[in-house]
């Protein structure tokens, strides 16, 4: 597996700030395959009163996931439409939480609904996926 190489933050100022992610992974079952992706995240801060910051978080797709493994395109659409979340960080950017977790979640199973249509047997990654997704110390 080749490390994912994300550039820190530079300075915590108020604001839109922009990273580039780019992922490579091999799995192994037989015969080696590789994926790659990039995306960009958007990270839109802003100050709450008690200086603690609220950071809405957009994933963007540069690249879109090849779809040779149904597996992989499953989970890489379930992941997917977890964006756009909003955390809340201490002023020096520590994590404090999620906002909303509830409508985060409201919001995933809407644009999941789907998936029983175009997926065979999608129901037991979704619940699954859900599961992890509504313990908010687990997914955060």
């Amino acid at each position: 597996m080749v490390e994912t190489r994300v550039q820190p933050f530079q300075k915590y100022s108020s604001g839109i700030h922009d990273y580039q992610v780019e992922n490579a992974l091999e799995i192994q079952f037989g015969e080696a395959k590789g994926f790659y992706s990039s995306y960009r995240i958007t990270l839109q801060e802003k100050v709450n009163e008690d200086q603690t910051k609220n950071w809405l978080i957009e994933k963007v797709e540069d690249s879109s996931f090849p779809s040779e493994n149904k597996f992989m395109e499953i989970l890489y659409v379930l992941e997917r439409s977890s964006y756009p979340l909003e955390i809340k960080v201490h002023e020096k950017g520590n994590f404090l939480g999620a906002v909303d977790h509830q409508k985060n979640i409201e919001n995933w199973k809407s644009k999941t609904s789907g998936l029983q249509e175009k997926y065979n047997n999608v129901d037991v990654f979704r619940n699954q996926y859900l599961t992890t997704f509504e313990d908010e110390a687990v997914f955060y």
